[in-house]
């Protein structure tokens, strides 16, 4: 048992609109994981109705609860997921897919690949794709394509984005359990990244997955464009009370964090980069990596 997905999906009561928007999304977003890959996937399903609801499949459960914020919303996916025998869980907002052309590396392949050989990606704990809105994907790529046509490639990053990430079954593997904070529903995604790092976890990007996210009406749990920096502000000064005596501290004038000083400290791998071998040599010729 390697992978199993869970969503997060709120739909409101009181915009029939945004409702119907993101119900569409949502739809669309299961149809997708259940067409191009085999992981089973779990919706945390908040104000369902009937109509809401996907057509029975072996590999798709609704899992109904009370309306309720991100955060604690993710945090019964997490439950479910630690208390399964699964490897890693693939958690998710209500709009997450992946590219999947050729041009975009992996996509959903990685998953099945990943799941052939799961022991040889001891020291990936938790990882992301990669968000074309903040970096382009074919500078990386480019600088070596042989690189990631035959390797699964993992870089350490603290951009960790909620829309998307996976995580290790840390209590299967007998390591420290990271679960959300629920103290946390702004910043949240940087505070369970760092929450991980200070247990000994890994917090990477991989570089073979491109995220995509579906368009449409925002999501319920999405923040005003102009209500973001004094909440990162807010939500980061906090972080870094928490785990100053580890280094984390703010940068200088800024809303962000200053890192440095605290990866030292809490980064317990030499490396910050893991890069596992694709099984088969002939894998190497399958993807075209054109512009």
């Amino acid at each position: 048992m390697s992978f199993a997905a869970y969503i997060a999906s709120f739909l409101p009561t009181d915009n029939q609109e945004l409702r119907d928007s993101r119900s569409a999304i949502t739809k669309r977003q299961i149809q997708w994981w259940l067409d191009n890959t085999g992981v089973p996937i779990t919706v945390i399903s908040m104000n369902y109705e009937l109509d809401d609801y996907l057509p029975a499949h072996e590999r798709l459960t609704y899992y109904d609860r009370p309306p309720m914020k991100l955060t604690p919303a993710r945090n019964v996916g997490f439950k479910l997921f630690y208390e399964s025998q699964y490897d890693f869980g693939i958690m998710m907002d209500d709009d997450a897919i992946l590219y999947d052309k050729p041009q975009h590396n992996l996509g959903p392949k990685l998953f099945a690949e990943m799941a052939e050989q799961i022991p040889a990606y001891t020291g990936v704990d938790v990882f992301f794709p990669i968000n074309p809105q903040k970096i382009g994907f074919n500078p990386i790529w480019d600088k070596n394509p042989a690189k990631y046509k035959d390797n699964h490639v993992f870089k350490r990053s603290m951009d960790l984005k909620g829309s998307m990430f996976v995580v290790r079954n840390f209590r299967k593997y007998g390591m420290t359990e990271v679960l959300p904070d629920l103290d946390f529903n702004w910043q949240e995604d940087t505070k369970f990244a760092i929450d991980c790092v200070a247990a000994g976890h890994t917090v990477l990007q991989c570089h073979n997955l491109v995220l995509h996210e579906l368009s449409g009406k925002a999501s319920h749990f999405a923040a005003a464009a102009e209500l973001r920096v004094p909440r990162m502000l807010e939500g980061n000064t906090r972080i870094a009370q928490q785990y100053a005596d580890k280094g984390l501290r703010m940068q200088e004038g800024s809303h962000l964090l200053d890192r440095s000083d605290f990866m030292k400290a809490c980064w317990k791998y030499s490396q910050t980069e893991f890069v596992v071998p694709r099984r088969g040599t002939q894998l190497s010729n399958l993807f075209d990596f054109g512009g």
